[in-house]
C-alpha cells in the first residue's frame, strides 16, 4: 500500500473513531484516493452469450489494499425506475456507478467516505419501477467491521450517506432489504445477532423484532433478511454456526416458523421471488424452490449457490465464496424461468472469472436482458448479455 494514502486512510479512521459520527449525520469525506490505481484489467468484446469483464481499472482489487483484507466487489444493485443505472458496492472502496447498463463504471461516493471504510455486506435499493424516474433511488448500506457501524442511508443516488442505528448487537447491520411496495418500509439484520429489525420510515427509526427462533432452534448468526410479502418474511442463517436454517414470519417477525434446514454460504444470500410467489433461495446445499411464498420447499439442484437472478427466460444461479488468494468455481449454472428445472452448467465463465457472484442485478436494454454480477476478492465485476 502507498505509505502516504495508507496515512491518509489512518487519519480518516481515527477522525471519525474519535471524533463520533452522529445518528443522522450526513458524512461525505474528500480526500486522497486510498491506495493506487489497480492495472488495467484485460477485456473480452461485448457479446451475447459471453461473460465479460467490464471492472473498471481504477477499481483496485489487491489483497492488500486494505489491511484487514480486501474482498473486492460485493453487491450490485440496478435501479428499476431508471433503466441501465446499477451501483457496485465495493470494500474500502464505495459506491460505483454505470449508466450504461454495466459498461463503463465511476465512482460516485465521496473518496475517504464512510463506505471506504468497511466492507459492503448487504446493500439495499428502493425496488418500486414505478418512481419517479427523475428522483434519485433511496438505497441502504452496511460498514461492516468499519470504525462507524450502523444504517447508512443515502437519498441522492449514493453519493452523500446519513448514519442511523438500527439498536441491534454492535450496530453491526449485516444486510437490508426493501419493500417492493413501499420504499420506507425495510428489515434488516445484524452480524452475529439473531433478531430481525423493522423500519417503516426509511431506516431513521427501528423496532427490534426479537429473537428470530421457532421449536427452540434460531435462526442465529448473521441472518439475510428477505420480504416475500409486507407481512411475510424470510430469514436465512450462515452456514457452519450451528444446525439453524431457514425460518419464515407471516406476521412482521412476531413469530416464526422453520422451514428449511437449508443456509446460506458464507457472507452471501440472494433470493429470486417471482411475482407470482414462487421462490429460488440459494444455499450451501444447492438451490431450494418454493411455489407457496416459503411455506414449503423442494431441491431443485444439488450444486451450492449464493446467487439466483432471472430473466423471462431464464434463473441463472452463481456461486461465490470471500477467500482471499483463493480460487473458487462459480458453478454457473441455469433452468429454464418457465418450469425452474432442470439446472444445466453448459454455459461457462472466462478463465479470468476465478470466482463467483455475491450479488448480481438484471436489467433490459430494449434488446436484451443484461446480468451485471459483483464477484468475491479479485475476480471483479462481470456482465453478461442473454442471446
Amino acid at each position: 500500500m502507498n505509505p502516504v494514502n495508507s496515512s491518509s486512510r489512518r487519519i480518516a479512521l481515527a477522525l471519525l473513531t474519535l471524533c463520533g459520527v452522529a445518528i443522522g449525520q450526513t458524512v461525505a469525506v474528500s480526500g486522497a484516493a486510498m491506495g493506487a490505481d489497480a492495472p488495467p484489467r484485460p477485456r473480452g468484446q461485448a457479446q451475447t452469450g459471453v461473460w465479460t469483464d467490464v471492472t473498471p481499472a481504477a477499481l483496485n482489487l489487491t489483497p492488500t489494499y486494505d489491511p484487514s483484507g480486501n474482498y473486492g466487489v460485493n453487491d450490485v444493485l440496478a435501479d428499476p425506475a431508471r433503466p441501465g443505472d446499477f451501483y457496485a458496492f465495493v470494500n474500502y472502496q464505495g459506491v460505483w456507478k454505470s449508466t450504461d447498463f454495466g459498461v463503463t463504471w465511476a465512482k460516485i461516493s465521496a473518496k475517504g467516505g464512510p463506505l471506504d471504510l468497511g466492507r459492503a455486506w448487504g446493500e439495499a435499493i428502493d425496488k418500486n419501477p414505478r418512481r419517479d424516474p427523475a428522483t434519485p433511488p433511496r438505497m441502504y448500506a452496511c460498514q461492516g467491521y468499519g470504525p462507524v457501524r450502523g444504517v447508512w442511508v443515502s437519498t441522492n443516488g449514493g453519493v452523500d450517506w446519513t448514519r442511523y442505528s438500527n439498536g441491534g448487537k454492535n450496530d453491526h447491520v449485516y444486510n437490508f432489504d426493501t419493500d417492493p411496495d413501499d420504499r420506507m418500509h425495510v428489515i434488516s439484520a445484524n452480524h452475529d445477532d439473531d433478531h430481525c429489525y423493522e423500519s417503516t420510515d426509511g431506516g431513521v427509526k427501528w423496532t427490534d423484532k426479537g429473537e428470530i427462533i421457532a421449536g427452540g432452534v434460531t435462526g442465529t448468526h448473521s441472518s439475510y433478511v428477505w420480504f416475500i410479502t409486507a407481512d411475510t418474511w424470510l430469514a436465512v442463517s450462515e452456514a457452519g454456526h450451528g444446525q439453524h436454517g431457514t425460518f419464515r414470519t407471516t406476521n412482521r417477525g412476531a413469530t416464526w416458523t422453520r422451514v428449511l434446514p437449508a443456509e446460506h454460504a458464507h457472507g452471501a444470500n440472494q433470493i429470486f421471488i417471482d411475482n407470482g410467489g414462487v421462490i429460488y433461495l440459494p444455499a450451501t446445499d444447492g438451490i431450494h424452490k418454493s411455489a407457496d411464498r416459503g411455506a414449503t420447499w423442494t431441491r431443485v439442484s444439488t450444486l451450492q449457490a449464493s446467487s439466483v437472478v432471472a430473466t423471462p427466460s431464464y434463473l441463472y444461479a452463481s456461486y461465490g465464496f470471500p477467500l482471499l488468494a483463493h480460487q473458487f468455481d462459480p458453478n454457473l449454472q441455469r433452468a429454464p424461468r418457465a418450469t425452474g428445472e432442470p439446472w444445466s452448467t453448459g454455459y461457462t465463465p472466462r478463465p479470468a472469472m476465478v470466482n463467483g457472484t455475491k450479488r448480481a442485478a438484471v436489467a433490459y436494454d430494449g434488446k436484451h436482458y443484461v446480468i451485471v454480477s459483483g464477484n468475491w476478492c479479485a475476480a471483479g465485476i462481470w456482465r453478461y448479455v442473454e442471446p
